[in-house]
């Protein structure tokens, strides 16, 4: 991929819904503040998003945006690796906000090294998760369904 310039990040979330909209059957969002889920959400997408957040307020307000739903995990989010996104669509999966038949699309950020972010686009198919991974232990994290 090309290195972008500060102008061809404001599309990413233009290919995020145009991408998805061809094979996609959902889009997360993993995000503190909702950024990403309102970038995402102006786009609208064919597919439901959901936006989840460690920060209850922020998942709750996530959900008056067009067709996002705000998800709460108590999970905390790594500014040194990306595990909290594995953590995450595990904890999705068991509580049944995704299905092992859904391959959806995640945005998120990483943080490689200290110092360091970048923005992350993931395809990933629950079911090659749940078997390549071994989820088939329902050990939930705390999940909450932020209510409007």
């Amino acid at each position: 991929m090309i290195p972008h310039r500060g102008r061809d990040l404001q599309n990413v979330p233009h290919y995020l819904v145009r991408t998805a909209q061809k094979i996609i059957l959902a889009e997360l969002a993993v995000t503190v503040s909702g950024y990403a889920a309102r970038m995402i959400s102006v786009q609208r997408p064919r597919q439901p998003i959901l936006a989840v957040s460690n920060d209850a307020m922020a998942a709750r307000s996530f959900n008056l945006l067009s067709g996002t739903e705000g998800i709460y995990l108590d999970i905390p989010f790594s500014k040194t690796s990306t595990d909290h996104i594995a953590l995450c669509l595990k904890a999705l999966w068991q509580q049944g906000n995704l299905g092992q038949e859904d391959l959806i699309l995640v945005t998120a950020v990483g943080y490689p090294r200290s110092g360091n972010r970048m923005n992350l686009m993931q395809t990933h198919s629950i079911a090659d998760l749940v078997e390549a991974l071994g989820w088939d232990s329902p050990d939930n994290p705390q999940v909450v369904v932020a209510a409007a």
